[in-house]
């Protein structure tokens, strides 16, 4: 027997205010992820032979990096933006 409010409620913790310990852990988690991809992504671009396999290697290697430097870009983004508008209500 299946229920409606089976669903898990996503949009509670997406629309929650983001703290300090949610942002130590993102960066715990992807801060080395985007230093080995990039770490990776300069072999990658070392390693190539030709032109054609050099600029495989860089789309390669940019598309490699970008999904842990945008969450991080975003979350810390998001807790800065956060803590502005927390003082901002405190002053008024």
């Amino acid at each position: 027997m299946w229920h409606d409010n089976f669903v898990p409620k996503y949009s509670a913790l997406a629309s929650a205010p983001p703290n300090r310990l949610t942002l130590i852990g993102v960066w715990l988690l992807f801060g080395p992820m985007c230093g080995f991809s990039a770490v990776s992504a300069g072999f990658w671009v070392a390693q190539s032979r030709d032109w054609s396999s050099l600029i495989i290697s860089v789309i390669g290697a940019a598309m490699y990096c970008l999904l842990p430097a945008a969450v991080l870009i975003t979350q810390s983004r998001r807790y800065v933006n956060s803590l502005y508008t927390r003082r901002e209500d405190e002053f008024e």
